[in-house]
Parts: structure tokens; C-alpha cells; sequence
């Protein structure tokens, strides 16, 4: 890219970057009425087909399958998913109100068949990941760095999030924002916060739920 056009290209990925940010706290705000599956989850496709739309070229090197990336989004699954069962039933004896909040947010995301979370879910966390790693996180990146970038990207997730009313889902999308952000910046890619990114939905949604 030429130095005449780099500028150009940045102020795009920063108009993409917003527009995302802006259509997920609608998405956020729509899943009080409508449920996080469908609120949250048809705001994450949508705008994900808008990220391959406009940033396309961008988030396709992203998506390069090596064994690092692999091990790394497998490591980080799996200690999520440790640290999430072995905490929570300490947090909810100090704080009752922890677990009210996470049977609500259970009850609105709803009871979705396996066959439809196994067909769904992962393309809803693929197309949040392609808008919050890739799209947000990239635009943030290049203007402070990756290490603030990932600190950033995690606190305009969770902030996007507030809108559906749970100050409990917030602050999850705080601890996983930092650690799939950590991993988008360790791996420079989106392979590694997918995978642990699917693995602890997949585990809190399914295999052991919290509430």
C-alpha cells in the first residue's frame, strides 16, 4: 500500500469499526425484548456480513490454521472454562445477586435445540469474532499499539454489551474480551480467539451450564 493511499485505508477500517460498534449496542438494546439469541446473536451475523463486506481482504489473512494458533485458542478454551466452574460458586456465595443476574440471562437467551446451537452458534462466534477481534481490535491497533488495543477492544465489547441491561454480562465480556484480545495480539490472527472463543460457549451454553 502506498503512503498516498494507507491514510485513506485507515480512515475506512476506523468508519467500518465504528459502524460495527454502533449496530451491536442496537443488537444489545433490542435483546431486552426480543432475547440475547436473537437480540444479540442476528446483530452478530448481520454485521459480520457487513466486516466481510467492507474489510473482506483484511479478515481473510486473518483466518490462517497453524498449530500455534490451535494450541494457543485450545490452551485458552480450556482455562477459561476451569476458571469460570471453579469460580463462579464462590462468587455467587459472596455476591448473591451474581447468580440471580446469570439465571436471567440464561432464561432470556432461551433453550435453543443442540441441532441449533451446533449450526448457529459457531457462525454467530465467528462473526463476532471477524467484528471484535478483527474488525475493532485491527482499527484500534493501529493507532495505539496491540497490547492497548486488546485492553481497549475488551472495554468497548463489554461497553456495547450494557444495553441489554446485565452488569453481570458486562463484566464477562470484560474478562473475555481481554483474553480472546490477548489472543488476536499474541497470534495475529483470528484462529486462536475463535476456537477458545467456542469452546467456552460451548461449555457454560451446554455442556455445563452455570445456572
Amino acid at each position: 500500500m502506498s503512503a498516498a493511499t494507507e491514510p485513506a485505508a485507515r480512515g475506512e477500517g476506523t468508519r467500518t469499526a465504528l459502524a460495527c460498534v454502533a449496530l451491536w449496542c442496537v443488537g444489545a438494546a433490542a435483546s431486552r425484548s426480543v432475547g440475547l439469541w436473537l437480540g444479540v446473536g442476528t446483530a452478530a451475523v448481520a454485521i459480520g456480513a457487513l466486516a466481510v463486506a467492507l474489510e473482506g481482504r483484511a479478515l481473510r489473512r486473518l483466518f490462517h490454521v497453524d498449530a500455534r494458533a490451535l494450541g494457543a485458542g485450545v490452551a485458552m478454551g480450556a482455562a477459561m472454562t476451569a476458571a469460570t466452574l471453579a469460580l463462579y460458586a464462590p462468587i455467587v456465595a459472596a455476591a448473591p445477586s451474581v447468580g440471580i443476574d446469570v439465571a436471567h440471562l440464561y432464561a432470556t437467551f432461551g433453550a435453543p435445540s443442540l441441532a441449533r446451537l451446533a449450526l448457529l452458534l459457531p457462525l454467530v462466534i465467528a462473526c463476532e469474532e471477524m467484528v471484535w477481534r478483527g474488525v475493532v481490535q485491527a482499527a484500534l491497533a493501529r493507532r495505539v499499539g496491540p497490547v492497548a488495543a486488546a485492553l481497549l477492544g475488551a472495554a468497548a465489547y463489554a461497553a456495547a454489551h450494557a444495553l441489554a441491561g446485565s452488569l453481570t454480562l458486562v463484566l464477562a465480556c470484560v474478562g473475555c474480551g481481554v483474553c480472546w484480545g490477548a489472543l488476536r495480539a499474541f497470534t495475529r490472527g483470528l484462529v486462536a480467539p475463535l476456537v477458545a472463543h467456542l469452546m467456552w460457549d460451548l461449555a457454560v451454553l451446554v455442556l455445563w451450564p452455570l445456572a
